[in-house]
């Protein structure tokens, strides 16, 4: 038998593993095969004879299994087999008597198209005996339909192209796709689906801005059909426009600074004498009109009013009842 000497290490390796677990307490798996009484047989001890009688693997991912797990290793019952045929034979799996014969839960749900999960379902509703007599009689429940995650490759959702399928799973079903603008960007399954995104991040950012300054525009345009502001509060104006200039009771005295968010600050003077810095807008649009005491005076010269009542004491003092009263008598036959 001409084997490569490649082959007789990795030979030479299954053997020895084999030996190791039957026959050395040391080892880890003694109490899966030798403790249980799995020993290999007297022939086989020689490792010429083991290459002889189980010959060379079909390739890299054979392995060598017993075909009756309670009997040892000799040359009827061992035999290479697949990775997936070696998980198959196990003491630890669950096994199903069925109308096919003896099948473990992983032969059965292959055979039947379940998912793991929809069997696991099924039992708990039917149970393992009415759900095999189903499967004898096949009266199986209908079974969700697994879609297939590349039927979508290549299609178009919105201004994204579908590329390829990521292969990192670890977080789920993702895309590889390009959009339109040329940036590429990659998404899950269930959003392509369910017309949860159409674009990249980049085209979104820049939609989002061309909406708001599209509603901005509309609502000026709106407030200076209806009067609500004129068309001068929406010019701009240089810094020195303003000097010299009278505002209500506000006189612009000079430039004071500039500040981001605010504009354009203006030191003016009121009409009391009061030195203060005030916005340029709200000289426009007429917020400011005077300064904290005069506005304060204000509202104590005017009968009824919070601060009146407030300071009611004070104006009695300062003018005298009958003049106030006359006032206020004035005041109320007018507005009636």
């Amino acid at each position: 038998m001409n084997i490569s000497p490649t082959e007789i290490v990795r030979l030479y390796r299954v053997w020895t593993s084999m030996m190791y677990r039957c026959h050395n307490p040391k080892n880890q798996q003694y109490k899966n095969y030798g403790a249980r009484g799995i020993h290999v047989c007297n022939e086989w001890h020689d490792f010429d004879q083991f290459v002889f009688d189980v010959g060379i693997r079909p390739n890299d991912a054979y392995e060598l299994d017993r075909t009756n797990n309670d009997l040892g290793y000799f040359k009827e019952n061992c035999k290479w087999v697949s990775i997936k045929e070696n998980a198959r034979n196990r003491r630890n799996n669950h096994y199903y008597y069925t109308h096919l014969g003896k099948m473990c839960q992983s032969q059965l749900i292959e055979h039947i198209g379940y998912t793991r999960k929809q069997f696991q379902r099924a039992i708990e509703k039917y149970g393992i005996e009415k759900f095999l007599t189903m499967f004898k009689e096949n009266q199986l429940p209908k079974k969700r339909i697994v879609a297939d995650i590349t039927e979508i490759v290549g299609k178009k959702f919105g201004n994204l192209t579908v590329l390829k399928l990521c292969e990192d799973k670890s977080c789920g079903i993702k895309y590889f796709c390009k959009c339109d603008c040329g940036k590429e960007t990659f998404t899950y399954r269930h959003r392509l689906l369910h017309n949860m995104i159409f674009s990249c991040k980049y085209c979104k950012i820049k939609k989002n801005k061309e909406k708001k300054l599209e509603n901005i525009y509309k609502k000026i345009k709106s407030q200076i059909t209806n009067n609500k502001i004129k068309i001068s509060d929406t010019q701009s104006f240089n810094k020195d426009d303003f000097i010299g200039k009278k505002f209500n009771k506000w006189t612009v005295l000079s430039f004071a600074k500039y500040i981001k968010g605010r504009g354009n600050i203006y030191l003016c003077k009121c009409e009391c004498g009061i030195e203060k810095e005030v916005a340029g807008y709200n000289l426009r649009v007429e917020k400011s009109k005077q300064c904290r005491s005069c506005a304060y005076d204000q509202q104590i010269n005017k009968p009824n009013s919070k601060r009146w009542k407030k300071n009611k004491q004070t104006n009695f003092e300062r003018y005298g009842i009958e003049n106030i009263l006359n006032e206020y008598e004035s005041n109320r036959n007018s507005t009636s």
